[in-house]
C-alpha cells in the first residue's frame, strides 16, 4: 500500500479510490449498509485497471491476491509460477 500523494494520480481517481473505500467502511460490521459484492468488485477491477495505467509499466500492481494487472489493462495470475493453486 502506498499513499496516493506518492503516486502520479489525477483527483478524479483519487477520489473514486476513496469512494470505493468508504462503500467498504459504511457496511458491515463497521457501517450500516449492505455491500454489494459484485459491484464493489466490478469496481475494484476498473480501479486497478486505471491505476496500472496511470503509474506504468515499471510499477506492479496488484488486484486480488496474487494477480498482477498489466498495462494494458488484462491480468496474469502469478499463482502458477509460486506453485499455488488458482483461487475463486
Amino acid at each position: 500500500m502506498v499513499d496516493y500523494e506518492y503516486l502520479p494520480l489525477p483527483d478524479e481517481l483519487i477520489e473514486r479510490f476513496k469512494a470505493w473505500r468508504a462503500e467498504y467502511d459504511d457496511s458491515p460490521p463497521g457501517g450500516p449498509h449492505e455491500l454489494d459484492w459484485d459491484c464493489f468488485s466490478q469496481t475494484a477491477d476498473g480501479l486497478a485497471r486505471d491505476l496500472k495505467r496511470h503509474v506504468g509499466p515499471r510499477i506492479y500492481v496488484e488486484h486480488r491476491e496474487r494477480v498482477e494487472v498489466l498495462i494494458d489493462g488484462t491480468t496474469r495470475s502469478c499463482r502458477p509460477l509460486l506453485g499455488l493453486p488458482e483461487s475463486n
